[in-house]
């Protein structure tokens, strides 16, 4: 039974914006496993993409409902519930596919000169844990390139490009994953705009509040980490919007200059950033 008496719902709308129409047949013969968790779940529509440019097929955890159960049980320790339900995932898709695809995130690279903007520790080693915490197969079947670092999409491409050469041998070269790798990222800054702008549609001349969730990707955008918290909001007829709808421009961000120019981490920029202007906004409330 649907309970949402706001006329928005907030993860089936960004579905419907972040898809895209694969290819109907994928000439490489392996299968990559997608983890929804973690600091990959925002970036899943990016490596679809990336790997369908590159005829490869992939499949997702997203519909793991026990993935945190599971990663309690597999992870040997006493990790975050996030980190925790990694490893649920990372488990559920061995059985699903040929690798499974777990890159190092270790920092954000920004515009802005001096700022640095990195993944907490445990994200940073996430795939180190996991190849560590595996059973024994682990090291062939866990694809781990150097994504996200300082150095930029050049060394990216690169790492990628020796990821495929060890599971597809040299069918593909590296202009081959080039292109597909600026298409992805392409496709995935076309979508970002379209949600921004969806949130221009729905939130703007009303008069009854709207909520802003602030916080990581892979808690709020998850139905089984979220606690249905979007759901209460919806079910009160209370428009729920998640953070990376709001556009947050340098000039709205100077009255927080300085506490952001302490902040090195990269989600807790991203919501401090998020919660001044969601403030800002009439009718608007963080939370």
């Amino acid at each position: 039974m649907n309970r949402n008496l706001s006329g928005f719902d907030l993860l089936k709308e960004r579905k419907k914006i972040f898809s895209f129409e694969p290819v109907r047949e994928h000439s490489e013969g392996v299968t990559v496993g997608l983890p929804a968790a973690l600091h990959l779940y925002e970036d899943l529509p990016l490596w679809k993409k990336f790997f369908d440019a590159l005829s490869i097929r992939t499949v997702t955890s997203e519909g793991c409902s026990e993935a945190l159960k599971e990663g309690k049980h597999r992870s040997g320790a006493e990790f975050c519930a996030p980190m925790a339900a990694l490893h649920g995932h990372v488990h559920y898709l061995m059985d699903r596919s040929d690798y499974v695809f777990l890159p190092f995130y270790l920092e954000k690279k920004t515009a802005e000169r001096g700022v640095r903007r990195q993944y907490c520790y445990y994200t940073q080693f996430s795939p180190s844990l996991l190849w560590a915490s595996g059973d024994g197969n682990a090291e062939k079947r866990l694809l781990t390139p150097l994504v996200h670092s300082p150095h930029g999409s050049f060394r990216t491409k690169i790492e990628l490009h020796s990821m495929l050469k060890s599971i597809t041998g040299h069918r593909i070269g590296f202009l081959d994953v080039s292109r597909a790798y600026d298409t992805a990222c392409s496709h995935a800054e076309s979508c970002l705009v379209k949600w921004k702008k969806v949130y221009e549609r729905e939130s703007q001349g009303r008069k009854a509040l709207v909520v802003v969730l602030l916080g990581r990707p892979y808690t709020i955008l998850s139905r089984f980490m979220n606690k249905g918290i979007p759901d209460i909001f919806a079910s009160l007829g209370i428009r729920v919007f998640f953070q990376d709808m709001l556009s947050c421009p340098r000039e709205e961000m100077e009255p927080i200059r300085k506490l952001l120019d302490e902040i090195h981490w990269h989600y807790a920029s991203e919501i401090l950033k998020s919660a001044q202007v969601a403030a800002r906004s009439p009718g608007g409330y963080p939370v």
